[in-house]
């Protein structure tokens, strides 16, 4: 799939989503990508490349205001369905939260008596029956209950960009339930703004990147929620014409009797 669309804040440039490119070394995602247009609309004037943390915030608006004028694009509202929610569950994270280096670890001095754990499993088990498991890994001092810990416990292997925001986003989201945690927003927590400041510009510049982040998360499930409901209405619209077509039948029969 290729999409092509323009920048909102930069007519210097447009900005595509192409699932076929590749690179390996992009510092968000591949198939996000940017070009030159010199002032001339869509029109490429330069080869394509993978956008940067500098670019995204107004890759995503950019990318939603797109979307909102073309609701006929089903193929795009899909891909990006499926491309912005990849986050952890909840269920993991909540599991995480329990992964806490105690006491009880700290005094406990026998080997055979370490603690193990698996994310994937959400279950608990000891060195003598999870040491060569593995889906299993060792509770160390590392794990402290931080949102950094469970951050890292959250991580895909090999991650890029966009899979470390949707990490930082669903711990987030998760924290701004739990009244005894707290993080900083996304991309904040990720420094990807560290050199503009934490009360001033950095802090800003995350909050337009989480609101550009929901832009496209909204477009995307109000498309499916259409759909949804679009199925349910013909739905019930079949069974009435189901009901309208059985109808003749009951009729004759009662009339025979």
């Amino acid at each position: 799939m290729l999409r092509k669309f323009p920048s909102l804040a930069d007519d210097q440039h447009g900005y595509a989503i192409d699932s076929g490119a590749y690179n390996n070394s992009a510092q968000v995602h591949e198939s996000f990508r940017m070009y030159q247009t010199y002032g001339d609309g869509l029109i490429q004037h330069s080869p394509d490349w993978p956008i940067t943390t500098d670019n995204l915030t107004d890759f995503l608006f950019s990318l939603a205001a797109y979307a909102l004028e073309h609701p006929e694009d089903e193929e795009l509202l899909r891909h990006l369905l499926f491309r912005l929610n990849r986050g952890p569950l909840r269920q993991a994270i909540e599991f995480c939260a329990t992964v806490v280096w105690g006491k009880r670890d700290e005094e406990n001095k026998s080997y055979e008596k370490r603690r193990y754990f698996s994310i994937a499993e959400r279950k608990w088990g000891t060195h003598k029956t999870k040491q060569y498991d593995k889906r299993y890994q060792e509770l160390t001092s590392d794990h402290d209950g931080t949102t950094k810990s469970l951050y890292r416990l959250l991580l895909p292997e090999f991650a890029d960009g966009l899979e470390r925001y949707l990490t930082a986003r669903a711990i987030y989201q998760w924290t701004m339930e739990d009244s005894d945690r707290y993080m900083q927003l996304p991309g904040t927590f990720l420094k990807w703004f560290e050199g503009d400041g934490y009360d001033s510009r950095g802090n800003d510049k995350a909050r337009a990147l989480r609101d550009a982040f929901e832009a496209c998360v909204a477009i995307a499930e109000s498309w499916q929620k259409r759909q949804h409901t679009e199925c349910h209405i013909n739905n019930y619209k079949n069974r009435l014409e189901h009901a309208h077509e059985q109808a003749p039948e009951t009729v004759a029969e009662s009339d025979n009797q």
